[in-house]
């Protein structure tokens, strides 16, 4: 009898263990999920910090890929320490992966500017379809063909146009630009000086110091787009603000991965990826063109005085 009994208590402690263990198995295999089995994780860096816009478009595209993968592709963005290392840090597998612009590349790649800006270019949406389905993207593919470095074409942030200058001086026409001294920087600062500015080249934390107090440094200076430019101040020191493409149309920031991570992925996640990071890309031009009506609105609600750029001082730049 003593023995039927110890069977039947045996019997039943193994039942119960298994019915345990059948109850723990699904959150013992999401804990294992979460853990990281059957998950890819990626690190990546962008050379702006959070707030701005394009922070914030990094930041959602990373969270629509970890959705769309069903979290089986996890990926963050942080600010770069040094944005002009990304390439390097993509390239050495340190990161993997980062929104980087081409212009930082210049070291290695002399052509690199094509794949950003050029002064007098293309228009934004234009340089977007060239880049995507007018072979941009594979002469750029070709171009860094020796680094472990995957370009992704379509992915990135695509910026609205800088604007022209900022001045306490009035500009109707070419000529008044040589009586500016003005803060410049790259192609543009080139050309500004072959049309008789006086071009003096400062980081863009001096420039609001440089244009006030009784004697002033700079005259007027061109930075960024209305965005930044409001967060900087810019609307205390200078009267006015003029709008042109013409001297930086466009930037366009690349989404690059490390080539041996990205051929890793399944054909499925490098979908997902590719078309995820194409739609906001799209996305987020969309909300800059909303934020550039509204700041440049700003501008004048503050008193500057908002202008086009006159027809005549845009060609002679072209």
């Amino acid at each position: 009898m003593k023995k039927i009994v110890v069977i039947l208590l045996a019997v039943i402690g193994i039942v119960s263990l298994l019915m345990v263990g059948s109850a723990l198995e699904p959150a013992a295999v999401a804990k294992e999920k979460e853990g990281g089995k059957g998950v890819t994780k990626w690190i990546g860096v962008i050379d702006i910090g959070p707030g701005d816009p394009m922070f914030t478009s990094a930041q959602r595209m990373c969270q629509a890929i970890t959705t769309a993968s069903g979290g089986r592709l996890k990926l963050t963005v942080e600010p770069a320490v040094d944005a002009w290392a990304t390439f390097d840090a993509v390239d050495a597998g340190t990161i993997d992966f980062a929104f980087s612009l081409p212009d930082q590349w210049r070291d290695k790649f002399p052509a690199a500017g094509l794949f950003s800006t050029r002064a007098g270019g293309m228009s934004p949406k234009a340089k977007y379809l060239w880049f995507i389905s007018g072979g941009g993207a594979k002469l750029a593919q070709q171009m860094i063909a020796a680094y472990d470095v995957q370009l992704i074409p379509g992915g990135g942030y695509l910026s609205t146009p800088e604007l022209f200058l900022h001045s306490n001086t009035e500009i109707d026409e070419p000529d008044d630009l040589g009586d500016l001294k003005l803060r410049a920087i790259g192609d543009g600062g080139e050309i500004l000086s072959i049309m008789g500015a006086e071009v003096v080249s400062m980081p863009g934390g001096e420039i609001y110091q440089a244009m006030i107090g009784p004697e002033p440094i700079i005259d007027a200076f061109e930075f960024a787009g209305p965005y930044t430019n409001w967060q900087y101040g810019f609307q205390e020191v200078a009267d006015y603000v003029y709008v042109s493409g013409c001297r930086v149309p466009h930037n366009l920031y690349h989404f690059i991965v490390n080539q041996t991570r990205w051929n890793e992925l399944p054909d499925d996640l490098q979908w997902i990826v590719k078309q995820v990071s194409m739609g906001e890309v799209l996305t987020s031009y969309d909300e800059q063109c909303q934020l550039e009506i509204t700041l440049l609105a700003a501008f004048q609600g503050y008193g500057c005085v908002v202008e086009t750029l006159s027809p005549e001082i845009e060609e002679a730049f072209v």
